[in-house]
């Protein structure tokens, strides 16, 4: 796996990567594996683990009175592994948005699988290419701090 596009909203890559975690992240996610031998949940399972293994927290609290979590969390930066369906990458964004209303992050993360690789696993996945040109239209009035990020089998 590798990252192979970035889209930064409100925040700039050179603010991301002053963060260490930021850069972290990164590594974990440019990778030895091979996206096509996983289902999406055990990939992200995989990658969850790999960060909690490195001192990241798993499954923050995104609102005070819900069980909704977000899946890791490190140093100010809260992220969601989206590998499912699209429609939860807008309950994403809003629980990522709530914790940097809240002060409890700078930043949210939501990594997506490219387009084409979306394709090859399944149909109803989010995909980068279509989740930022619809999050261009979000961010006229949500001002969170977001960076989508997409990978593929490298």
């Amino acid at each position: 796996m590798k990252v192979t596009n970035q889209k930064y909203f409100n925040i700039t890559e050179n603010q991301c990567k002053k963060n260490k975690r930021y850069i972290e992240l990164l590594s974990v996610l440019n990778n030895k594996y091979q996206v096509k031998e996983f289902y999406p949940t055990e990939m992200k399972n995989i990658l969850v683990d790999d960060l909690s293994n490195m001192g990241w927290v798993k499954n923050k609290k995104a609102f005070k009175n819900s069980n909704a979590k977000v899946q890791i969390y490190s140093e100010k930066i809260g992220v969601q592994i989206q590998f499912g369906n699209k429609a939860w990458v807008m309950y994403d964004i809003l629980k990522l948005s709530n914790l940097q209303n809240n002060d409890e992050i700078e930043f949210g993360v939501i990594v997506l699988y490219e387009k084409e690789l979306q394709k090859y696993l399944m149909s109803g996945l989010g995909n980068f290419a279509n989740i930022t040109i619809e999050h261009e239209e979000y961010s006229k009035f949500l001002k969170s701090k977001i960076v989508f990020l997409e990978v593929n089998d490298g």
